[in-house]
């Protein structure tokens, strides 16, 4: 299962920006991206207060390709990043980022400014995450790794696009699978719901962990690109899903930004946030036991919250 899984979304990319790539001579391509590596570094020797000396690096890669044909449209997007973190005091590195998004449209032109669309999305990191008890914690506990979890979605819907820089998508047949290969792992991402759940003489029974479920609902997706000012440009993508199958109807939220500030040709600055809220993400709890903090088991849906800014190499294709 795993090795088909892999081989499908390896195809689909390679198809999608491979035959991007070509040229052609009935239709239009339009092609691009951008490479950001970031680095901060902050030493001390001697220094009364703080002993840690932290190293980070982040890389961000960000490519698309747009093809036009008559009243076609067919735009591929990825975004691809990954970071780590050093920390002199464990002497071990630690994930600062990773994660992996593809996008793909097929629309077919109504007018000028909506489209009749068909989009896949996929999305899932690329190596193991830890959750980590305190700060000098070396070993942690795994919470995350490659399709675990992972979401593939096949929607069907209108996509308004009033200008170059904003795409607004609505698909009240959104078709989504919420991937989770290792079973370990289901209780966070794959919590059992309402209904899901059967009761014998009052006692909740354990229900077996899954390795994927299926959701059908409506996918409302905002996307903006635009120089916002000279060497400033904002990219902002939120997204909120409903499972029409899910007896609670509630409602996925997640919305991704990231100013790119640009020095020169080869320097760059960065500013962005990630903001997740999922009602079916069982988010460890940091809790105090004793006196001491430390995650003890303790679980619920929170809203999840990652920030960066970094200073680093830029180079745009």
């Amino acid at each position: 299962m795993k090795k088909i899984t892999l081989f499908l979304i390896a195809t689909i990319f390679f198809a999608e920006f491979t035959y991007a790539g070509m040229p052609t001579d009935t239709g239009k391509w339009v092609r691009g991206g951008t490479f950001n590596l970031n680095f901060s570094e902050t030493g001390y020797q001697n220094w009364a207060t703080v002993t840690d000396n932290v190293v980070t690096v982040n890389s961000l890669l960000s490519v698309f390709a747009k093809y036009t044909k008559h009243k076609w449209a067919w735009e591929n997007y990825g975004d691809f990043a990954y970071g780590q973190s050093r920390l002199s005091s464990i002497g071990a590195f630690r994930k600062s980022d990773d994660r992996m998004n593809v996008t793909s449209k097929l629309g077919y032109g109504a007018s000028s400014k909506l489209f009749y669309t068909l989009l896949f999305n996929f999305s899932s990191q690329f190596t193991p995450g830890y959750t980590y008890a305190s700060a000098s914690d070396k070993t942690g506990i795994l919470n995350s790794n490659f399709l675990a979890p992972a979401k593939i979605e096949l929607s069907l819907g209108i996509d308004y696009k009033p200008n170059s820089y904003l795409s607004v998508f609505f698909s009240p047949f959104a078709n989504r699978i919420i991937l989770c290969t290792d079973t370990n792992l289901s209780k966070i991402y794959l919590a059992p719901r309402a209904q899901d759940e059967t009761k014998i003489n009052g006692v909740v029974q354990t229900v077996a962990a899954k390795n994927y479920r299926y959701e059908f609902g409506s996918s409302l997706k905002f996307l903006f690109q635009k120089d916002v000012m000279k060497n400033v440009n904002l990219k902002s993508r939120l997204e909120f899903f409903t499972d029409y199958l899910d007896h609670e109807h509630n409602v996925d939220v997640y919305w991704d930004f990231i100013f790119s500030m640009k020095v020169n040709k080869y320097i760059s600055a960065s500013a962005g946030a990630t903001m997740i809220y999922d009602n079916d993400i069982a988010v460890p709890l940091q809790t105090s036991v004793g006196g001491v903090e430390g995650y003890y088991g303790a679980s619920g849906p929170r809203l999840q919250i990652r920030h960066t800014l970094g200073v680093g190499l830029a180079y745009k294709f």
